[in-house]
This record gives C-alpha cells, sequence and structure tokens, in this order.
C-alpha cells in the first residue's frame, strides 16, 4: 500500500541524485512490493523526465543565442573593425565566464551525487546486518565461511550472502555504483564483514561488520572485522 512514507522516501532519494533504477532496488531490499514501488514511482517519474529535458532545452538555446547573436551583428551592423574587435573580446570573455560558472555548477552536481551514492550504500549494508541477524537467530551462525572479493559473487546459498534479502541489498549497493565489493565469513561462522569502495572517493571503503562496526577504512577488508 502507498504510503506518506514511501512518497517521502522517493522524493528524498530523488534530490539526491537517485536514479528510479536504485530507488527500485533499495525498495524491493527492504521488503516493499512491486506494485507498491511502481505506482510510488510513476507519476512522479513523468514530471522528472519534463523537468530534465526541459532545462537541456534552456541550457542549448542559452549557448547557440550568443554565437548567433555575433555572428547577426557582423553581418548586419556597418561598425569599425576596431569596435567589432572590442565586441568580439567582450563576447569571448563572457562565454569563458559562463563556461567555468558551467563547469563548476556541473562538478558540484556530480559531487553532490556522488555523496548521495554513498548515503544509499551506507544505508543499504546497514540493512544487510539487521538481516544478517535475523538469519544468525534463525540458523544459529552467519553460513559456511567464505572470503569473497572483488564484487562478493558467487556466495554460498547457505550463508548470509546467500539469503536473498541481502543479496537483493547487495544488488542495490552494486546499482549505486559501490567498487570492490568485499564479504568473509570467518571459519568460526561466528563473524562477517562487508566492505565497498565509496563513489565519492575512490581511496576510502564503507565498512560493516557482525561487531557493529560502521566506519570508512583505507582498503578492502582482509579480515572478519572493520577493525
Amino acid at each position: 500500500m502507498i504510503t506518506d512514507e514511501l512518497v517521502r522516501y522517493i522524493k528524498q532519494e530523488r534530490a539526491r541524485g537517485a536514479s528510479d533504477d536504485q530507488i527500485r532496488n533499495t525498495l524491493k531490499s527492504q521488503g516493499w512490493q512491486d506494485a507498491d514501488i511502481a505506482t510510488g514511482l510513476g507519476p512522479q517519474a513523468g514530471g522528472q523526465k519534463k523537468s530534465t529535458v526541459a532545462t537541456v532545452v534552456t541550457i542549448i538555446l542559452f549557448f547557440l543565442f550568443w554565437p548567433l547573436a555575433l555572428v547577426l551583428m557582423w553581418a548586419w551592423t556597418d561598425w569599425s573593425r576596431n569596435v567589432k574587435i572590442a565586441l568580439s573580446a567582450v563576447f569571448g570573455v563572457f562565454i569563458i565566464v559562463i563556461g567555468v560558472v558551467v563547469f563548476v555548477v556541473l562538478r558540484s552536481l556530480g559531487e553532490a551525487r556522488g555523496k548521495a551514492r554513498d548515503a544509499a550504500i551506507k544505508g543499504n549494508l546497514a540493512n544487510v546486518r539487521v538481516q544478517a541477524e535475523i538469519y544468525y537467530d534463525r540458523e544459529g551462525s552467519y553460513g559456511s565461511s567464505t572470503y569473497l572479493p572483488g564484487d562478493c559473487a558467487a556466495a554460498p546459498a547457505n550463508s548470509i550472502f546467500g539469503d536473498p534479502g541481502i543479496v537483493q541489498s547487495l544488488s542495490a549497493v552494486r546499482s549505486y555504483g559501490a567498487g570492490e565489493l568485499t564479504c568473509a565469513i570467518s571459519e568460526t561462522d561466528q563473524t562477517w564483514a562487508i566492505s565497498a569502495r565509496l563513489p565519492s572517493d575512490a581511496g576510502e571503503y564503507w565498512c560493516v561488520d557482525s561487531t557493529g562496526s560502521s566506519l570508512v577504512i583505507l582498503s578492502p577488508i582482509r579480515d572478519m572485522s572493520c577493525l
């Protein structure tokens, strides 16, 4: 059933730069039904696409205006050569300034999106911890000992990393651009850890483990804890 909480979450994630596919994967990992997710995304998705198209068209028209104005000025005026050179210089400086401003804005937007993806990755890994404890309460352990560097692929089915809910959460983590996703379960099957490289900084990894740690580390996990 659609709730205000679902609608607010979708709006917040879109404001942070998350795509609809990323939002859908996260909601699935949290137990939302496909029909509710589709309904929640549907009406807003159209508005988002229209807004994006309008923004792109506005930017294109803005940058086409000034070269066109310069060509028309050259063709239809009787200004002296010096005046035309001076005006050309002014237009050139103006376009350079606009280019710098656009570069700064786009870079800021890129950084904001990177931080938003970081937050989504951290949230999904926190969800993995909750589901891992549910698995432990049910099975009495975290499952078969394993160490899966790189993408946490080919996880044993009889482990937390084969649990459907955790598989969905890890899929969502990948969809947000996490790199070097590494999963590990100890030989005693009583401890586990996960690390994932954050999109906003290639030198930082977010790590969660069975002891309750959630922190930044500087390399993928090599042991069964973040510390």
